[in-house]
């Protein structure tokens, strides 16, 4: 893999992780915490549409590479300037420990 440097990583995003809680009623509930934020290269993969049950969703797919975290799996997700995209994949593409890319998406409307 092709070494992003740092002054390439120019988009800070936070890589947030579910964690169940309990509402007032105790029901179980999902919210989303903060696992780390890291500065990222973000390439936009790929665009198009999907059928989503007879109706069509836009996805749009992105790299994000930033410095190796240990820890990101695809339960997590990336807030990135206030846009989710859940994530896909996360590998260090060269197993160096230097580097960690991860693949993620975000439906629209």
């Amino acid at each position: 893999m092709n070494k992003t440097s740092i002054g390439q990583r120019n988009q800070l995003v936070v890589i947030e992780r579910p964690v169940s809680t309990k509402n007032t009623l105790g029901e179980d509930e999902v919210e989303w915490q903060e696992f780390t934020k890291a500065w990222a290269k973000v390439t936009n993969k790929t665009a198009g549409e999907l059928d989503a049950g007879g109706r069509l969703v836009s996805v749009a797919t992105y790299w994000f590479i930033c410095h190796h975290i240990d820890g990101v799996d695809n339960n997590m997700r990336i807030n990135w300037d206030g846009k989710l995209l859940n994530i896909a994949d996360a590998h260090d593409p060269d197993g160096t420990r230097e580097a960690i890319k991860i693949t993620a998406f975000m439906h629209g409307g």
